[in-house]
């Protein structure tokens, strides 16, 4: 899911396209290892910018919203955090340690998932330029090594996809949170939403995958559940 090929020989996870659309991040695996890369859309000649042999896999990556930096995260062997790096290249630098997921927001800020003391999922609001850190809605069940988050443009609301901690409510959904009070609701609960998630070029609807039976269909939907 989420995977496509890159001439070839080259499989491209979890792309994520520039601000101004000139460009594609994505990951791709180097040496068994899921590294950054980022392919310019007129020449189709791309770059890997995260080279080193001896830091773990990379899991996601976004770009900073002037299109200046792009952030990623490491969740597996160490060093674990949140690195930035220019999109041109350059050395990667380490933004916040023990977080991940990172997805930015207009004013500059990201959204960030750390554990808290009970080992269970919390999305922070992290700012790079002073290092402030606020956590944000409620905490989630840890149940996976890494964490679906998606803000929309107007960076107000975000997605995430997940399940409730110390709620009797079993089953993991997408949720829609207001970043401005910190509550979370179903987004579109009656459909069987799951990752990946994106937000769709009109800044509103959804992309996601839908499960029926053995059937899995990915699907544009509104807050209503308005499917396009």
């Amino acid at each position: 899911k989420g995977n496509l090929l890159v001439g070839p020989m080259t499989r491209v996870m979890s792309p994520r396209s520039s601000p101004d659309g000139a460009a594609l991040a994505f990951l791709t695996l180097v040496s068994g290892r899921s590294q950054v890369a980022v392919m310019k859309h007129t020449s189709g000649d791309w770059n890997v910018l995260t080279k080193r042999a001896d830091a773990g896999s990379v899991f996601k990556v976004c770009w900073s919203r002037d299109g200046d930096r792009l952030f990623f995260d490491r969740v597996t062997d160490v060093p674990r955090g949140i690195f930035s790096v220019p999109p041109l290249g350059g050395e990667e630098r380490a933004v916040l340690e023990d977080a991940q997921a990172p997805e930015a927001l207009p004013d500059g800020s990201l959204l960030v998932v750390k554990r808290d003391a009970a080992r269970n999922f919390q999305i922070h609001r992290f700012r790079p330029d002073s290092g402030a850190l606020t956590p944000v809605g409620p905490a989630l069940v840890a149940e996976g090594g890494t964490f679906t988050l998606r803000a929309f443009p107007d960076g107000k609301t975000a997605l995430f996809w997940g399940r409730l901690a110390g709620s009797a409510d079993s089953a993991r959904r997408v949720y829609e949170l207001d970043l401005g009070n910190g509550k979370a609701k179903p987004f579109a609960p009656q459909l069987p939403l799951a990752p990946p998630l994106a937000i769709a070029a009109d800044g509103k609807s959804v992309l996601a995958f839908v499960t029926v039976g053995d059937l899995q269909q990915s699907i544009a939907v509104t807050p209503n559940g308005e499917q396009g």
